[in-house]
């Protein structure tokens, strides 16, 4: 009796390739998309305080300012995510990066608050598709390095918020001219503008390929990546689960992935809210302290508009540069906690420090050290967050819905970021303690939500398994 002919499963395969140049280009390219969401994230909040000062805005009209890049993220990061599944992680790259580009751009050479309020909010539709590469890259990394590799991304948003910090003291300092904001907007589109040209050299999607019948195309993608890591392309025959609906976000909320879902999106919610919370914080307490407004006083009667024309200071961004930089030992914290303590271990444990470090917040001090001590604290474990939920959420989903459930997963980060300058406006200009229990009061829910997620190894087996069972079906 005749064997059965040997054939592999698209995890073995991309497992027999290792890890090596090929993925080191994609590990670049994903990261040179996390870097340019971080800078233009942070441009915001110098761009708010500047432009509202040259053009004498309302509260509220400095806050649309950074509502409306969330809001197109929040647009964007489901279409871009859709259009990745259905037609290739290539194609939604070029697109979104594309609109970030053009219209980042374009808002440098703003006439009027309005035009700088839509060209900012098609930035922000663009910056949606940042995902696309790091689930690109986690489609391609063997299995024994992915969870690392993925977190050693987030260096990458560190080091974008840190350059951005440099930058705004840079040009502030170098410029004192009322259009200098316009010279800072376009050197921040220069990692967009890389991020194109390096176009070329990003590859489509091994699994997309095999998942969409391309068999030929996979063969011949991953031959190219075993040439890159001078190793022997796998020969014998890969077996994949054929999707026909790819994309869809109805899938994402059927009875298999419906409770994972709505918890996956409270915790990228809760981390942006708090996350955002802390970055635009230092602008609006540096306000209030040259002010003197007490920050447990409920000031009801606080201006709309801004008595004085407010500059960014060189201390203040210095402050910035300093918790930006508190990124950096975040992410080694959170590698170490991932390796020890799994991804819902750590989501539980930084969302508590974060709630106490926030906690701590509250009693107002007004020694700036240990003001900026705190804020770096914060914002390095929800930095740290970030990191976890974006090693979880493409290992809890399939393929055929993995850049969409991610794109999902970014759009409720993004409704954060849209409601965390309104706390910060609205709120904070009136009670420093008040807004800063809001955020506590997240990441505790952020701790309680994690600690019911299900473990995202337990969702890959179970696609493995479909896998395998197609592949005992086919030795038959």
């Amino acid at each position: 009796m005749l064997s059965p002919p040997r054939v592999i499963l698209m995890e073995e395969a991309i497992n027999s390739i290792g890890f090596g140049k090929f993925q080191y280009i994609i590990f670049f390219i994903a990261g040179l998309a996390w870097l340019t969401d971080a800078m233009e994230i942070l441009l915001l909040s110098y761009l708010n305080l500047v432009v509202g000062c040259e053009w004498n805005l309302s509260i509220t009209k400095q806050a649309l300012v950074i509502t409306s890049v969330f809001l197109g993220m929040l647009i964007g990061a489901p279409i871009w995510g859709i259009i990745s599944d259905k037609y290739g992680r290539r194609l939604g790259y070029l697109l979104s990066t594309g609109v970030t580009l053009v219209f980042s751009i374009a808002s440098a050479f703003s006439p009027g608050y309005f035009f700088l309020l839509i060209t900012r909010g098609f930035v922000g539709f663009g910056l949606g598709g940042s995902h696309i590469p790091f689930a690109l890259l986690a489609e391609f990394l063997p299995s024994k390095q992915r969870g690392y590799i993925l977190c050693l991304v987030q260096f990458f948003w560190a080091l974008g918020s840190g350059l951005e910090a440099v930058l705004a003291l840079t040009v502030f300092s170098l410029y004192d001219d009322k259009d200098n904001w316009r010279l800072l907007v376009g050197l921040t589109a220069i990692p967009a503008l890389i991020s194109l040209l390096c176009y070329p050299a990003v590859p489509e999607s091994f699994r997309f390929y095999m998942n969409s019948g391309f068999e030929d195309k996979a063969h011949e993608l991953l031959s190219k990546a075993a040439v890159w890591n001078n190793v022997p392309a796998p020969t014998t025959p890969i077996i994949s689960v054929l999707e026909e609906d790819r994309g869809r976000i109805v899938e994402l909320f059927k009875s298999g992935f419906l409770r994972l879902t709505i918890f996956v999106c409270v915790c990228w919610f809760i981390s942006s809210v708090v996350y955002y919370g802390m970055v635009l914080l230092p602008g609006e307490r540096a306000h209030d302290i040259s002010h003197q407004v007490d920050c447990h006083h409920y000031n009801i009667s606080s201006p709309t508009t801004n008595p004085v024309c407010y500059r960014v200071s060189k201390r203040e961004a210095i402050e910035v540069l300093i918790t930006a930089g508190s990124e950096i030992p975040g992410v080694i914290l959170t590698i170490l906690f991932i390796e020890i303590l799994g991804r819902k271990g750590t989501l539980m444990v930084e969302y508590i420090i974060g709630a106490v470090v926030t906690g701590l917040l509250m009693l107002c001090i007004r020694n700036s050290i240990i003001e900026v001590i705190f804020l770096s604290t914060v914002r390095a474990v929800l930095t740290g967050t970030f990191q976890a939920l974006s090693v979880y959420t493409p290992e809890a989903y399939p393929t055929h819905i993995r850049a969409t459930a991610f794109g999902v997963a970014i759009s409720s980060a993004r409704l954060g970021g849209v409601l965390s300058p309104v706390i910060v406006d609205f709120v904070l200009t009136k009670t420093t303690t008040g807004g800063l229990s809001i955020y506590c009061c997240c990441a505790i829910i952020g701790a309680i939500v994690s600690f019911f997620l299900p473990y995202s190894h337990i969702k890959m087996k179970e696609e493995l398994e479909d896998e395998k069972e197609l592949l005992r079906e086919t030795q038959i």
